[in-house]
Protein backbone atom coordinates (compact mmCIF):
# COMPACT_ATOMS: atom_id res chain seq x y z
CA UNK A 1 0.00 0.00 0.00
CA UNK A 2 1.36 3.47 -0.77
CA UNK A 3 2.09 5.89 1.32
CA UNK A 4 -0.55 8.21 0.27
CA UNK A 5 -3.13 5.33 0.72
CA UNK A 6 -2.15 5.09 4.14
CA UNK A 7 -2.21 8.95 4.45
CA UNK A 8 -5.52 8.68 3.76
CA UNK A 9 -6.95 5.90 5.71
CA UNK A 10 -5.11 7.32 8.64
CA UNK A 11 -6.93 10.78 8.59
CA UNK A 12 -10.31 9.14 7.57
CA UNK A 13 -9.68 7.01 10.68
CA UNK A 14 -8.69 10.07 12.77
CA UNK A 15 -11.82 12.41 11.48
CA UNK A 16 -13.94 9.23 11.86
CA UNK A 17 -12.56 9.22 15.56
CA UNK A 18 -12.72 12.36 16.36
CA UNK A 19 -16.62 12.39 14.78
CA UNK A 20 -17.43 9.76 17.07
CA UNK A 21 -15.70 11.86 20.08
CA UNK A 22 -17.85 14.81 19.92
CA UNK A 23 -20.77 13.26 19.13
CA UNK A 24 -20.38 11.20 22.58
CA UNK A 25 -19.90 14.19 24.45
CA UNK A 26 -22.61 16.12 22.82
CA UNK A 27 -25.05 13.25 23.70
CA UNK A 28 -23.94 12.72 26.83
CA UNK A 29 -24.06 16.91 27.60
CA UNK A 30 -27.40 16.73 26.28
CA UNK A 31 -28.80 13.57 28.29
CA UNK A 32 -27.97 15.46 31.22
CA UNK A 33 -29.00 18.39 30.66
CA UNK A 34 -32.40 16.66 29.32
CA UNK A 35 -32.27 15.12 32.83
CA UNK A 36 -31.89 18.01 35.00
CA UNK A 37 -34.40 20.21 33.12
CA UNK A 38 -36.93 17.28 33.67
CA UNK A 39 -36.28 16.68 37.44
CA UNK A 40 -36.72 20.07 38.00
CA UNK A 41 -39.82 20.63 35.98
CA UNK A 42 -41.15 16.75 37.88
CA UNK A 43 -40.33 18.70 41.13
CA UNK A 44 -41.93 22.06 40.34
CA UNK A 45 -45.06 20.33 39.30
CA UNK A 46 -44.99 17.79 42.23
CA UNK A 47 -44.99 21.03 44.99
CA UNK A 48 -47.76 22.52 42.41
CA UNK A 49 -49.81 19.59 42.54
CA UNK A 50 -49.12 19.00 46.55
CA UNK A 51 -50.37 23.04 47.12
CA UNK A 52 -53.68 22.55 45.16
CA UNK A 53 -54.56 19.06 46.50
CA UNK A 54 -53.91 20.90 49.90
CA UNK A 55 -56.25 23.79 49.25
CA UNK A 56 -58.41 21.53 48.21
CA UNK A 57 -58.82 19.28 50.93
CA UNK A 58 -58.87 22.54 53.01
CA UNK A 59 -61.79 23.04 51.37
CA UNK A 60 -63.72 20.23 52.00
CA UNK A 61 -62.37 20.15 55.52
CA UNK A 62 -64.24 23.73 55.55
CA UNK A 63 -67.85 22.19 53.75
CA UNK A 64 -67.63 19.20 56.74
CA UNK A 65 -67.12 22.18 59.48
CA UNK A 66 -70.24 23.94 57.68
CA UNK A 67 -71.71 20.52 57.79
CA UNK A 68 -71.02 19.54 61.52
CA UNK A 69 -72.11 23.03 62.87
CA UNK A 70 -75.44 22.50 61.16
CA UNK A 71 -76.00 18.70 62.64
CA UNK A 72 -75.56 20.19 65.96
CA UNK A 73 -78.01 22.89 65.70
CA UNK A 74 -80.52 20.16 64.18
CA UNK A 75 -83.18 19.37 66.29
CA UNK A 76 -84.12 16.22 64.76
CA UNK A 77 -83.21 13.83 61.94
CA UNK A 78 -85.13 15.46 59.46
CA UNK A 79 -83.22 18.56 60.03
CA UNK A 80 -79.90 16.55 59.31
CA UNK A 81 -81.31 14.67 56.37
CA UNK A 82 -82.19 18.03 54.99
CA UNK A 83 -78.58 19.25 55.28
CA UNK A 84 -77.05 15.62 53.61
CA UNK A 85 -79.26 16.63 51.08
CA UNK A 86 -77.94 19.90 50.04
CA UNK A 87 -77.32 19.91 46.62
CA UNK A 88 -73.70 21.40 47.05
CA UNK A 89 -73.24 18.31 49.77
CA UNK A 90 -74.51 15.50 46.63
CA UNK A 91 -72.28 17.37 43.55
CA UNK A 92 -68.88 17.61 46.35
CA UNK A 93 -68.94 14.03 48.16
CA UNK A 94 -69.71 10.40 46.25
CA UNK A 95 -70.52 9.36 49.62
CA UNK A 96 -72.07 11.17 52.84
CA UNK A 97 -72.49 9.51 56.26
CA UNK A 98 -73.59 10.34 59.56
CA UNK A 99 -73.25 8.38 62.45
CA UNK A 100 -73.88 10.09 66.07
CA UNK A 101 -72.67 8.40 69.57
CA UNK A 102 -75.96 7.72 70.08
CA UNK A 103 -77.04 6.17 66.28
CA UNK A 104 -74.54 4.60 64.91
CA UNK A 105 -75.60 4.93 61.46
CA UNK A 106 -78.25 7.65 61.39
CA UNK A 107 -77.64 8.17 57.42
CA UNK A 108 -76.07 6.62 54.76
CA UNK A 109 -76.16 8.13 51.37
CA UNK A 110 -74.07 5.25 49.50
CA UNK A 111 -74.85 3.03 46.68
CA UNK A 112 -75.78 0.14 49.39
CA UNK A 113 -77.31 1.06 52.45
CA UNK A 114 -76.44 -1.04 55.16
CA UNK A 115 -77.99 -0.33 58.27
CA UNK A 116 -76.13 -2.55 60.53
CA UNK A 117 -73.38 -0.52 60.06
CA UNK A 118 -71.65 0.86 62.53
CA UNK A 119 -69.25 3.72 62.07
CA UNK A 120 -68.49 3.11 65.85
CA UNK A 121 -66.11 0.19 64.77
CA UNK A 122 -64.38 1.72 61.90
CA UNK A 123 -60.92 3.45 62.44
CA UNK A 124 -61.69 6.34 61.06
CA UNK A 125 -64.50 6.95 63.40
CA UNK A 126 -62.35 6.18 66.22
CA UNK A 127 -59.61 8.18 65.50
CA UNK A 128 -61.92 11.42 64.80
CA UNK A 129 -63.39 10.55 68.20
CA UNK A 130 -59.61 10.54 69.81
CA UNK A 131 -58.30 13.39 68.44
CA UNK A 132 -62.10 15.23 69.01
CA UNK A 133 -61.86 16.82 65.79
CA UNK A 134 -61.87 16.19 61.22
CA UNK A 135 -59.41 13.15 60.74
CA UNK A 136 -58.95 12.90 56.91
CA UNK A 137 -57.14 9.57 55.94
CA UNK A 138 -54.95 7.95 53.22
CA UNK A 139 -57.19 7.63 50.10
CA UNK A 140 -58.44 3.92 49.51
CA UNK A 141 -60.27 2.13 46.63
CA UNK A 142 -63.51 2.18 47.75
CA UNK A 143 -64.63 -2.02 47.02
CA UNK A 144 -67.87 -1.44 46.05
CA UNK A 145 -67.87 1.15 43.62
CA UNK A 146 -63.89 0.93 42.71
CA UNK A 147 -63.65 4.68 42.66
CA UNK A 148 -60.60 6.53 44.86
CA UNK A 149 -61.89 7.72 47.82
CA UNK A 150 -60.83 8.98 51.56
CA UNK A 151 -62.31 9.83 54.87
CA UNK A 152 -63.10 12.72 56.60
Amino acid sequence: MKFSHKLVISSTLIATGAIAALSAVLYFNSYKDITTNVTHQMETDSVSMANHIGTWLQGKEKQIRMLRQGISQATNDEGIQNLIDLPLLKQEFSVTYVGLEDRPNLIINYPFNKKDYDARKRSWYKEARAKGDINIKKPYLDTKTQKLMFAI
